[in-house]
Parts: structure tokens; sequence; C-alpha cells
């Protein structure tokens, strides 16, 4: 069950001294009281960079799923024919409630308004070293639109916003479908380890 969070407890219960405890008034309490705080970074702390008619920015995720979620559907087909066994069924709410923490960053991509590339990230602090690092959750341009250093602006731009909000380290996984290793050398990352990946069949989880 979940548990209320005191100091919105006692600051639901001051805003309400005085009233009579109907039902109502204990409902908006209980609700004040277990409303979860949003602790999201705010995308405006970040500033806008232009590229050959591209823009990149900062974004909420929770303001575009429905743009992203195409671009994911793009994606999957193109990088993850490895699991294409497993049913895509992205859980967007599990991201949003880490958007709300204040643990994911969305960076975004458009040409006139649309939608055509992306990268998410999450923020965690080390345990061996105890500062702030980024981790790729995923990086995706349209195909059409990867030309003209397009990919490397973009990494260069989230680079410096990441870097504004003192992370200082930045981890990448690459897939051997695509060239994203070639780019991220290019930019001067290290590869430091290998994934290994392998599905466990059983009809409870592949479909």
């Amino acid at each position: 069950m979940p548990v209320p969070n005191l100091d919105q407890y006692r600051h639901a219960v001051a805003r309400h001294l005085g009233a009579v405890l109907t039902p109502a008034v204990a409902t908006a309490i209980e609700g004040e009281a277990f409303a979860e705080q949003d602790h999201s970074i705010d995308p405006a702390q970040f500033v806008r960079m232009t590229h050959q008619g591209y823009e990149f920015r900062a974004e909420r995720m929770r303001d575009i799923v429905p743009e992203l979620h195409l671009l994911h559907l793009m994606q999957w087909q193109e990088t993850e024919a490895h699991r294409h066994a497993i049913e895509f069924r992205p859980d967007y709410e599990r991201a949003l409630a880490h958007e709300r923490a204040g643990t994911l960053l969305q960076f975004t991509v458009r040409q006139d308004s649309a939608l055509v590339g992306h990268m998410r990230l999450y923020l965690n602090r080390s345990t061996h070293t105890s500062t702030l690092f980024a981790q790729e959750d995923t990086i995706f341009v349209r195909p059409e639109h990867r030309g003209g250093m397009v990919g490397l602006s973009f990494l260069k731009y989230i680079e410096a916003a990441l870097a504004s909000i003192d992370v200082l380290e930045i981890r990448f996984d690459t897939k051997d479908t695509n060239q994203a290793s070639a780019l991220l050398r290019r930019l001067k990352y290290t590869p430091v380890a290998t994934r290994w990946f392998k599905i466990i069949k059983g009809e409870s989880h592949v479909r």
C-alpha cells in the first residue's frame, strides 16, 4: 500500500483547518497527501540549437509520447531483430515516472516542427565514484534525415547539455546492426564492454 508523504499530508491538513471533515474534504486531503511530487528537470534550462534546418532541444517526454511512439516502432524494426520474438510493448508509464523523479531526460530533433529524431537518457549516480552519469536508453534519427552531420551535431549538443547539469559520464549501448559505433568513435567514446543477449524461451513472456 502506498505511503503518504508526511510533509504533503501536514500541508494538506493545514489547508483544510476549520473545515468540516466531510467525505469530500477527506478525499481532498488524501489526494494531496498521496500526490506524486514532480521533480522533473525543466527542459527550458537547456538552450536550443539549430543545424542545417534542424532544431535540437530538450522536451518533456510526457508531452510527446504519441510522436515518440512512431519513432520507437521504426527503431524496433531496424535495430531490434534479435528480440522480435518478444512483443513490442513499451512501458511509457514507467518511463514517465522516471521523468517525474528527475532521472530521465528527453532530447529531440525537429525539422519544421516535425519530430524526426530523439535521444532519451536515464540519470543516475555511480555507487563507485558518487558522480552523476547518463545512460543512453534510445537514440534514433529517421533514415532520410541522417546526412549532413545531423547525428554528430545532435550528440555534441546533448553532451553540452549534460555537462551543464554536472553529468560526468555518458554511457552508450550500440547494436551490431547500425553505424552508431563509428559515430561514437568520432566523438572519442571508448568501447569498454560487450553486452551479451539471450532469449530464454517460454510461452509466458515470448509472444
